[in-house]
């Protein structure tokens, strides 16, 4: 403990003995000698020396007085606080240890004479002094602190204690002091005590222990607690960056991700460089599905090579999400067992709206071909524009919505939309989805304009070690009199993490309802299939991904053994340019199948981010 620690306690000790060291007030003499008057005594003009600043020469006006009356308090105290203003301390000691044999019940002598002692050096003579002054009156705060000051300086922090507390009931509100009584409590190891005496501090709205209190707090794994405190730094100045970094931190502690990520972004703003909370921004990112906002921070690291490795690849080829902004390119091509051939293609831009809504709009341009209900062979052209928006609500509710208009060389012009909800509750992700979609089965529904309306729920788990399963529901009405209902249920194991490779089982159900016979594009019956899957997802490198899939299925109805397979290639450049393509095709192995499937299906597509 630095010697200097006690000076500003000598200015409150002083307090006590003023009468006696104030120059004005010196220590009477015996009653047999009675003081002579002010102008021939040498004490009062010592005195008024010093308040001039001249102790030189008050000393030497005491030195010859002294010799000549040794016995005489009053001349060796003057003489003492002469020595003691030109800071030498130890001869002033020296000097009120006569004074107190002279005069040993005089308690502002033997105050002073601690408080010189204290300065001087000898602490252990000192302690003594005060805690003899103390035993007559024990619960005196000005001595009380006195005696913890000295046991702090004598690196005795335990023995201080009582004495700190004993001075805090007098006068609860120092904060000096309260501040060392808690580094007293740290350096004794009572973690639960300084904690207590940090909350009387963080009373007083001081902004520095209640930042030491919410890390302490954290230090000892009292979360809530720590939370609070932080946001009480943070309401009194909304751009602490260590508030801010902290309630990131207990947020994910929380489990809460997107209060931290909000308050990661916010330190950002102040501190962009800073890597560790770019890399937990981009991690809570991908937890919360926003891709964009995740290769942005990765993007802001610049740690290429092995650093982050992980990471980097996760956030390479993240489905975008909400937050951040794309243009791009889209087309696709499907064609089914009935000869019908659907090509889409055109433009999508999306703009980020604040930190969690992007809203878009899209166009895209239809060729249908294929027989329609009479077999006839027909061309059909179509042209939809259309706007979408998609959010993060709180509680990491993913809200997505758009409406478009389909126009139809047939004369047809067709409102579709779509309004879909999502969250993760734990391991187990579900989506909710309305839509109204023009069919576009075949060539047919366009000229019929049939229309779907329905609901689909989906949920995606992760249960234990290393398993997952998935499971959907559909039901559609369609405006041609005919209801769908479907469900499709899969259990699978992850058999390897980097490259992703799955194993599962799929087992599907429809039941249509068909009150308009004649519908041949229909299956007017029970349709059930079954079968194995395994698909594989690789991330290469941040710029190449590549995945594949293959699913052999029994459809029950027709006696029928299919297999589907597919493969996709994406492009990651300089992480704002992606490139994609990719093609799923299902053959009939054995048996035919009078059901709708999906024979071929071509994608491609180019994404700039921004």
């Amino acid at each position: 403990m630095a010697r200097g620690f006690v000076g500003w306690l000598a200015v409150v000790v002083l307090a006590i003995v003023a009468p006696f060291a104030a120059s004005a007030q010196p220590l009477p003499p015996p009653a047999a000698t009675p003081a002579p008057p002010a102008s021939d005594d040498p004490v009062s003009r010592a005195a008024a020396l010093r308040d001039e600043a001249r102790p030189q020469e008050a000393e030497a006006l005491l030195r010859p007085v002294a010799e000549a009356r040794p016995d005489d308090p009053r001349v060796l105290a003057a003489l003492a606080e002469a020595v003691a203003d030109q800071d030498r301390s130890e001869e002033a000691a020296r000097l009120y240890e006569r004074v107190v044999r002279i005069l040993p019940e005089d308690e502002a002598a033997r105050t002073r004479l601690a408080v010189l002692l204290t300065y001087a050096g000898r602490l252990d003579d000192a302690l003594a002094r005060y805690r003899e002054l103390l035993a007559a009156r024990p619960a005196d705060p000005t001595l009380n602190l006195a005696v913890a000051e000295v046991l702090l300086d004598l690196d005795r922090g335990p023995e201080s204690i009582p004495h700190f507390e004993a001075y805090l009931a007098a006068v609860p509100g120092d904060a000096d002091v309260l501040r060392h009584l808690y580094h007293v409590h740290l350096w004794a190891g009572h973690k639960d005590r300084a904690l207590a005496v940090l909350d009387r501090l963080a009373e007083r709205l001081d902004a520095d222990m209640l930042a030491e209190l919410g890390g302490r707090y954290e230090e000892l794994g009292h979360g809530r607690e720590a939370m609070a405190t932080w946001e009480r730094v943070l309401a009194a100045n909304p751009k602490n960056l260590a508030a801010l970094k902290a309630l990131g931190r207990l947020n994910e502690w929380a489990d809460d991700p997107e209060e931290a990520l909000d308050h990661y972004e916010r330190y950002l703003e102040s501190a962009p460089g800073d890597r560790e909370v770019l890399e937990r921004a981009a991690t809570l990112s991908l937890w919360l599905g926003l891709g964009r906002a995740a290769r942005g921070y990765v993007r802001r690291m610049g740690v290429p090579g092995e650093v982050y490795k992980d990471l980097r690849l996760d956030a390479a080829f993240a489905e975008p999400g909400p937050a951040g902004s794309e243009v791009g390119v889209h087309y696709d091509w499907r064609t089914n067992n009935q000869d019908f051939s659907h090509h889409r293609a055109g433009p999508t831009g999306a703009f980020g709206i604040g930190r969690r809504m992007s809203l878009g709009a899209l166009y895209r341009f239809h060729r249908l071909s294929g027989p329609d209900t009479a077999g006839a062979d027909r061309l059909v052209l179509g042209h939809e524009g259309g706007v979408f928006a998609e959010s993060l609500l709180p509680a990491a509710v993913g809200l997505d919505g758009g409406v478009s208009v389909t126009g139809y060389d047939t004369g047809w012009t067709s409102v579709n939309g779509y309004l879909q909800l999502g969250r993760a509750f734990g391991p187990v992700s579900l989506e909710l989805r309305g839509e109204r979609r023009d069919l576009l089965s075949t060539v047919g529904d366009v000229r019929r304009e049939v229309v779907a309306n329905g609901a689909i729920l989906r949920l995606y788990t992760e249960p234990w070690w290393r398993l997952f399963a998935s499971a959907a529901l559909e039901y559609h009405r369609y405006s041609d009199a005919n209801d769908r209902i479907a469900s499709e249920a899969t259990v699978g194991i992850i058999a390897l993490d980097r490259p992703r490779i799955e194993a599962a089982y799929v087992w599907s159900l429809e039941h249509f309802t068909d009150t308009a016979p004649g519908r041949s594009y229909f299956n007017p019956s029970q349709y059930h299939a079954h079968g194995a899957l395994a698909r594989i997802r690789h991330v290469a490198t941040t710029w190449f991904r590549w995945d594949a899939d293959v699913r052999l299925w029994h459809a029950v109805r027709d006696e029928t053994l299919m297999l589907t397979y597919g493969a996709g290639v994406a492009f990651r450049i300089a992480w704002r340019h992606l490139l994609r393509a990719g093609f799923h095709r299902t053959d009939t192995l054995v048996g035919t199948t009078s059901s709708l499937y999906n024979e071929n299906l071509l994608s491609a597509g180019y994404v700039f981010e921004f």
